[in-house]
């Protein structure tokens, strides 16, 4: 079922009785497949919608934070890795 389908469905779902909501909600799951309690959360709210735009907060690093990134990433071989340098550092060699 598209988009518009459960759109349409939506109105009818909201102001049915118990019985009809239970005939509707049957006939959604056979017709999209999905599991009952997910096609219930489906209808009575909607999806979730996912922004792929979050803002967040910038990183801010002080003069003397980015100096001491710089000297451990040189002292590194400059790599780029982060799971490098864990292994390479000694004392990250014991298990958590």
């Amino acid at each position: 079922m598209t988009r518009v389908g459960r759109d349409a469905l939506l109105p009818r779902y909201l102001r049915a009785s118990r019985q009809e909501k239970t005939r509707i909600l049957d006939e959604f799951v056979v017709i999209t497949g999905y599991y009952r309690k997910s096609a219930i959360r489906l209808l009575r709210r909607g999806p979730n919608p996912r922004s792929f735009d979050r803002r967040r907060r910038p990183k801010v690093y002080t003069n003397e934070v980015k100096a001491a990134l710089l000297q451990v990433w040189e002292a590194y071989g400059r790599i780029c890795s982060k799971a490098r340098l864990r292994s390479s550092h000694p004392s990250s060699q014991r298990r958590c």
